[in-house]
C-alpha cells in the first residue's frame, strides 16, 4: 500500500487588483465537468482560481438571470459548478486562490482526504494565497466557499451557494472513459415577488451541472455502454436519486472528510439512491433497453415546474396540465437520458400477452379540503368501478416474472395522467413520462381523461416495486395516485398472512403539511402475528418528500430481521445476515426484510418521518404477537 503524507504550505502573494463589484455582468458558463482544470505535469497540478461575480441562466439563455458568485480559472470564463480538480492520486496540487469580491471570502476543501476536520482560509477583498497539498485517498470529493458570516457550511442557500466545485483523485489503474461523469448537485434560493402578485415567496433552483431541466444537458449512451458517474450533492437538501429503466451498482459513498469504495462484497444495486447533503456516490450502470429515460430527484418539489424562475412560475403550472408535461410539467433535477440501439440491432417482435387486466384511474371531488383524491383501482370481474371509487393506496398489481402482461389504464379523472412503473425494467415508450417516454419516431402521450392507455411489460425479476403517477405529481401524488406492484416467481403463490406490505405517503396533496400515512392510515390498526412465523414486510416510500426511519421495537428493545432486497434486487449472499431491525426509507424507495417474532407480547413499528425542514412525524403501529 502506497501511504502520501500530506504537505500543506499556505503562502500570501502580492496584492490583487480592486475586487469587482458584485453584480458582475459577466456571464456564467455552465461546467460539464468533462475537463479537468489546472495544467499536470510530473504529478503536479498547478491550478490558478479566482471568485468573482456573474449572472447566471441556469434555465437557459432566454430565461430569467440571477447575480452569483462564482469559481473561474484566472483569464477564464466564470464557471457553475466551479473548475473540477480531477488527478491521478500521489499528485500534489498548487493551487493560488483570488478573491476578486466586495467581500470577505472563506475557502473550504482545498486539502487533502482523508481529514478528521476540514481545512479553511480566509481571503479579504482583491486578497489572493497559494496552497499546496497532496491529494490522498482516490474518491469524489468537494471545495466550496462561503461569504456568510458564521456559516461555514458546504452548500450555501444564496449568492454565494454556487461558490463549489468537484475534486475527483482517480486510482492508478482507473481509466477515463467517454461514460465516466460527474455531475455536482446545486441550489440556489432568493425571496421574491412573483408577478403580478404583491407577496413575497421563497423561489428555489436546483441544477445538474449549473443547468436546470429542460435546459440540463442531454447524455446519449448505446445498448451496452458502460457507464460510471460521480455524483456530488453541494446542497442543504436530501435528494433520492432514481434512474428510470435500469438499475444501479453503487461502487462508493463519500463525505466532504473521506470516500468509502466498496468491496464486491459489499457493494449494491438499486434504482434510487439517496444522497444527503454534502456527500457523494460512484455508481457504475449498463443501459440494456434503447429509448429515452430520466435520472432525477423523486422529491416532488426537487423536479416541480413550480421551480421555474417567477416571471413565469403560474403560467408554467398551468401548461404542465395542458402543454406538454416532460417539458412544461417538470424542472430542476432532472437529466435526459437517450439510449441508442447497437449498430445494425433488430427490434424484438412484441409477444402476446399472456394476462390483460383493466385499471382504472378515478377521482373524487373534495376529500382533502378544496383538493380532490384520487385512485388506481383495478377491474375485478365484468363490472367496472365508479370513476369516484376511492382506494388508498391503489389497487396491488400482483405479476409474475418473465410472464408478458398487457395492462390497459383507462382514465375516469377529470385531468391527464401518466403512470411510471418504478423500478420495472419494460420497453421505453411504456415507462410513464408523457412527451419524453419513447424514442424519437414515436413519444409516449399523457393520458386523457376518458381516454386509455395500453401498458405492456414482462417484468424479469421477482421483488417489490410500485406504479404511480407521473404528472402534476405534487396534486396526483398528495392525493393518493400510487400502488404496490409485487412480482412473484413463476408458480409462487402470495400469502397475505405471512406477506406483509407498508407503504409510506402523505396524508393529502399539501406537501407542507407533516404527516404520514401508513397503507393509506393516519393511525394504523394493530398488525397482529405469530411467534416463530417468519413474514416478509416489504416497505415502499412514495411520500412527496419525506425519508422514515423504521424500527421494530419490543418495549424499547430493538429486535432482529433479515435484509432479503432493495428496490426489488435480491442482495447478495453476506448482506442478508441477521442484524438489527432498523432502517431508513426514502422517496422513491423500496427495502424488504425477514422478520421472525421470537415471542409472544407487545411489540411496535417505530416510525420517524422526517423533510423539509418540518417538525418530525412519529407514527407508531402496533405488534400483537401471539
Amino acid at each position: 500500500m502506497r501511504v502520501v503524507v500530506a504537505v500543506i504550505v499556505v503562502t500570501m502573494l502580492a496584492a490583487s487588483p480592486a475586487p469587482a463589484h458584485a453584480a458582475d455582468s459577466t456571464r456564467v458558463s455552465p461546467n460539464d465537468n468533462r475537463a479537468p482544470a489546472g495544467t499536470l505535469r510530473d504529478r503536479v497540478l498547478t491550478l490558478r482560481l479566482v471568485a468573482r461575480g456573474a449572472r447566471w441562466r441556469p434555465e437557459g439563455p432566454h430565461r430569467p438571470e440571477v447575480p452569483v458568485f462564482a469559481f473561474a480559472e484566472e483569464g477564464g470564463l466564470p464557471r457553475i459548478p466551479g473548475p473540477m480538480i480531477r488527478v491521478p492520486q500521489g499528485t500534489e496540487v498548487r493551487a493560488t486562490v483570488r478573491n476578486a469580491l466586495d467581500r470577505p471570502l472563506r475557502i473550504y476543501g482545498l486539502n487533502e482526504h482523508p481529514r478528521a476536520g476540514i481545512d479553511s482560509m480566509e481571503l479579504q477583498p482583491g486578497e489572493s494565497r497559494e496552497v499546496r497539498f497532496n491529494v490522498g485517498m482516490p474518491g469524489t470529493f468537494l471545495y466550496w466557499a462561503r461569504t456568510t458570516a458564521r456559516d461555514n457550511y458546504a452548500s450555501g442557500i444564496g449568492e454565494d451557494s454556487q461558490l463549489s466545485g468537484a475534486i475527483v483523485v482517480d486510482s492508478g489503474e482507473h481509466v477515463h472513459a467517454p461514460g465516466d461523469r460527474v455531475w455536482v448537485v446545486g441550489l440556489f434560493q432568493a425571496v421574491v415577488t412573483p408577478v403580478g402578485t404583491p407577496v413575497e415567496k421563497r423561489s428555489e433552483t436546483l441544477v445538474f451541472n449549473g443547468r436546470s431541466w429542460p435546459n440540463t444537458e442531454r447524455v446519449t449512451q448505446t445498448v451496452g455502454d458502460s457507464v460510471r458517474w460521480r455524483v456530488v450533492n453541494a446542497t442543504r437538501r436530501t435528494h433520492p436519486l432514481h434512474l428510470h429503466g435500469f438499475y444501479f451498482r453503487v461502487d462508493a459513498r463519500g463525505t466532504a472528510l473521506r470516500d468509502s469504495i466498496y468491496t464486491p462484497g459489499q457493494q449494491r444495486m438499486g434504482v434510487t439512491e439517496r444522497l444527503a447533503p454534502v456527500t457523494s456516490m460512484q455508481i457504475v450502470w449498463s443501459p440494456h433497453t434503447p429509448g429515452n429515460w430520466l435520472f432525477h430527484c423523486h422529491v416532488v418539489d426537487h423536479f416541480s415546474a413550480r421551480l421555474k424562475q417567477p416571471t413565469e412560475s403560474e403560467h408554467a403550472h398551468s401548461m404542465s396540465k395542458s402543454g406538454n408535461h416532460a417539458v412544461d410539467g417538470m424542472s430542476g433535477l432532472v437529466l435526459g437520458i437517450r439510449v441508442k440501439p447497437k449498430p445494425g440491432e433488430v427490434a424484438r417482435r412484441p409477444v402476446p400477452p399472456a394476462r390483460t387486466l383493466r385499471l382504472f384511474i378515478t377521482e373524487r371531488a373534495h376529500v382533502y379540503g378544496d383538493a380532490s383524491g384520487f385512485a388506481f383501482v383495478l377491474q375485478d370481474g365484468a363490472k367496472e368501478p365508479a370513476s369516484d371509487s376511492m382506494r388508498t393506496p391503489g389497487s396491488p398489481l400482483v405479476l409474475t416474472r418473465g410472464e408478458m402482461v398487457a395492462i390497459t389504464v383507462i382514465n375516469r379523472a377529470t385531468e391527464p395522467a401518466s403512470i411510471h412503473w418504478h423500478g420495472i425494467e419494460i420497453e421505453s415508450y411504456f415507462d410513464g413520462v408523457s412527451g419524453w417516454s419513447g424514442n424519437n419516431a414515436s413519444i409516449a402521450p399523457k393520458i386523457m381523461p376518458r381516454d386509455s392507455f395500453t401498458v405492456r411489460m414482462a417484468p424479469p425479476r421477482a421483488g417489490t416495486f410500485m406504479y404511480h403517477t407521473h404528472f402534476d405529481e405534487r396534486q396526483q401524488l398528495g392525493g393518493g395516485l400510487y400502488a404496490p406492484l409485487i412480482v412473484l416467481m413463476p408458480g409462487q403463490v402470495r400469502d397475505t398472512v405471512t406477506d406483509r406490505v407498508l407503504l409510506f405517503a402523505s396524508g393529502g396533496p399539501n406537501n407542507d403539511s407533516p404527516m404520514l400515512t401508513v397503507n393509506g392510515q393516519l393511525a394504523p390498526a394493530p398488525i397482529e402475528l405469530e411467534s416463530g412465523t417468519t413474514y416478509r414486510l416489504r416497505f415502499i416510500g412514495i411520500t412527496p418528500h419525506s425519508i422514515q426511519a423504521v424500527r421494530v421495537l419490543a418495549d424499547t428493545v430493538v429486535q432482529q430481521w433479515r435484509p432479503v432486497a432493495k428496490d426489488g434486487w435480491t442482495l447478495p449472499s453476506g448482506q442478508d445476515v441477521l442484524q438489527p431491525a432498523r432502517a431508513v426509507v426514502g422517496v422513491g424507495e423500496t427495502a424488504d426484510f425477514e422478520f421472525t417474532p421470537a415471542s409472544a407480547g407487545a411489540m411496535a413499528l417505530d416510525i420517524v418521518s422526517t423533510g423539509r425542514g418540518l417538525p418530525p412525524v412519529k407514527l407508531r403501529v402496533a405488534l400483537s404477537v401471539r
